[in-house]
């Protein structure tokens, strides 16, 4: 292959479906609430995690406990911070890697036009 060619490889292994959906949420760490409930949004969605982008610094390894919006449904789920970055508008976008797999999450925001 020569330099020309680009490969992008995807390394994830459930797809993500760009979607923004609204989300509330609380941090966690160590057992303890770092934040009052909070609002944010979706950048993609997957089965395993999502790409959200919030308005405050969120800690990797902090527990998110969620409520995703997708249309009229409400989707309570939690996972693990497993990166943040600041975002050049100032607010910071976060990978959350869901605790359990939301095939139902995923197949609603696929649905969702």
């Amino acid at each position: 292959m020569g330099k020309e060619e680009e490969i992008t490889m995807e390394r994830r292994r459930y797809p993500r479906i760009e979607s923004l959906c609204l989300v509330s949420y609380t941090s966690k760490a160590e057992k303890v609430q770092k934040t009052a409930v909070s609002m944010a949004r979706t950048i993609n969605i997957s089965a395993g995690g999502a790409g959200i982008e919030v308005y405050q610094p969120i800690s990797c390894n902090s527990i998110m406990e969620m409520e995703i919006s997708v249309m009229e449904d409400i989707f309570s789920v939690q996972g693990k911070v497993v990166h943040s970055r600041k975002l050049a508008n100032g607010n910071f976008m976060i990978g959350v890697s869901f605790d359990q797999l939301q095939e139902k999450l995923s197949s609603s925001v696929r649905d969702y036009p």
